[in-house]
């Protein structure tokens, strides 16, 4: 039984401007025939076909090149070694070179990422897929500035998308084990000996929990100590006991030798962690206005919170009785939703059905207007 502020919309209130909400909420809109054709599905089909968004074609993505920037090979670095020793500038002066080449080669093929990413978010099928990858990108902020791995990057924006509706609790895990995320956060120099709180600290602040919400500084310093040793080596997730803290730690109230599995499994038990993550989900969606919510959108976040616990983190029953209600559709939620720069781009052009002339261009003016991808 849903609570009161996720009761359904009456679907003889299902009309034309219901239809276009709900195609530029949980979309970036779409023409007018496309808003008619979504209004003539009623509330229910109209909900489940943007939901369920893996039962529409989508194009496969492109072949990236995961080497660009991989680690030296032995002969590199015995070559590296042999020329510093015999301050041979020639060799050292080509190795440089040829990094830089790679280098340049990385950028080219983030641009070339840039321009794919903002062509899938105006022309994808599955439009709610690309909303939700775009919030995850920003509540699991990185920076490709700092990490300086194409092929990482490229990897985390799939994993987003793989789980982009699905459920959070893997997410979150796949997001300790996420090689970009471990080096924007410093966690790959989080050891046994010298413990880094970067990640444990934005895991509860901004992820998880909300900034004050349900941790003290002790959880925080204790769960640094659980991902010691979570790093990555090349393009892929290691496990380095050698660097792990092995011994017991005390979160939440709760002591074992947990590791980094363990603090996201001790984290999601929160009350917390639901309705902070619920809030950021209702304010890309339904209202983003500044201040603090009212009483009726304080109990729709927890009625979204509670349906969230209900199914395990699974997203898609909350996303569905979220834009099935009535409160979702609401004149009191008009205009309140701010587009970031990419959002206005997509939905402009989705909107107005216009022809895509220049991809850079418009990666571009997102760039003037504030938001990067990637």
């Amino acid at each position: 039984m849903l609570a009161p502020p996720l009761h359904p919309l009456r679907p003889d209130r299902f009309d034309y401007w219901a239809a276009q909400r709900l195609l530029a909420r949980a979309g970036f809109g779409g023409t007018p025939l496309e808003v008619r054709a979504l209004k003539d599905l009623g509330v229910k089909k109209a909900v489940e076909y943007l939901v369920d968004y893996e039962l529409v074609a989508a194009d496969a993505p492109p072949t990236w090149d995961r080497s660009i920037m991989r680690p030296p090979t032995a002969e590199e670095q015995a070559t590296d070694q042999r020329a510093r020793a015999a301050n041979d500038e020639a060799t050292l002066a080509r190795l440089q070179r040829e990094r830089q080449i790679r280098e340049t080669r990385d950028r080219g093929q983030l641009a070339e990422g840039q321009r794919w990413w903002m062509r899938r978010l105006i022309e994808s099928g599955r439009p709610l897929e690309e909303k939700l990858t775009l919030f995850w990108h920003g509540h699991f902020a990185t920076g490709y500035r700092t990490i300086e791995d194409s092929w990482h990057m490229l990897a985390q924006n799939a994993l987003f998308r793989t789980n982009a509706a699905g459920n959070i609790a893997a997410l979150i895990n796949a997001i300790v084990h996420d090689p970009a995320m471990l080096k924007y956060l410093d966690n790959d120099e989080n050891r046994r000996a010298r413990p880094n709180e970067n990640f444990a600290r934005e895991l509860m602040e901004l992820f998880v929990l909300g900034e004050g919400r349900g941790y003290t500084e002790s959880d925080i310093k204790e769960a640094a100590r659980a991902l010691t040793g979570y790093t990555f080596r090349d393009d892929d997730f290691v496990f380095d006991a050698n660097e792990h803290d092995a011994t017991v730690k005390a979160i939440f109230g709760e002591r074992g030798n947990f590791d980094g599995d363990d603090v996201v499994r001790l984290l999601l038990r929160k009350r917390e962690a639901s309705e902070f993550l619920c809030l950021k989900l209702y304010r890309y969606f339904v209202n983003d206005a500044p201040g603090k919510l009212d009483a009726q959108q304080a109990e729709c976040v927890k009625a979204m919170a509670s349906e969230l616990r209900a199914s395990k983190f699974e997203m898609r029953p909350m996303l569905k009785a979220l834009f099935s209600s009535g409160h979702f559709y609401e004149p009191r939620h008009d205009a309140q939703v701010i587009k970031s720069p990419v959002q206005l781009i997509a939905q402009t052009v989705r909107s107005y059905h216009t022809p895509l002339r220049s991809l850079p261009s418009l990666v571009s003016a997102a760039d003037l207007m504030g938001q990067q991808l990637f």
